[in-house]
């Protein structure tokens, strides 16, 4: 009985299931299965935002900012207030990757306040 409960409770985290659904159901449950499923739908909007500042180099380093970012909006959205997750995690992912360009952009270490 388990097996199923367990195989019906993951299917309604399918693609079929309406994204402001997830976000209200880890607002108040914390489901780390929740955060996973929110993280498929959102990281393509997190790599294509990271892609507007690639460099060869730093291609993977800027994903991966753009990743964790993307995790970080996930934590803090509130769906109470009735805006779009998008609206809010586009300006955090772009925060994220211009802090991560000016704490790794200078050649020597300057502190924050000086930058």
């Amino acid at each position: 009985m388990t097996v199923l409960l367990a195989g019906a409770r993951s299917a309604d985290l399918g693609p079929a299931t309406p994204t402001g659904a997830l976000l209200e159901r880890y607002h108040r449950e914390r489901d780390p299965r929740v955060r996973e499923e929110l993280t498929k739908r959102f990281l393509p909007l997190a790599l294509s935002l990271s892609r507007r500042y690639h460099s060869l180099s730093e291609r993977e380093d800027l994903d991966q900012v753009a990743s964790l970012a993307l995790l970080k909006a996930i934590d803090r959205f509130d769906p109470t207030r009735g805006s779009a997750f998008s609206t809010f995690a586009v300006p955090t992912i772009v925060g994220e990757l211009k802090r991560y360009f000016r704490d790794c952009g200078w050649t020597v270490r300057v502190p924050r306040s000086l930058q």
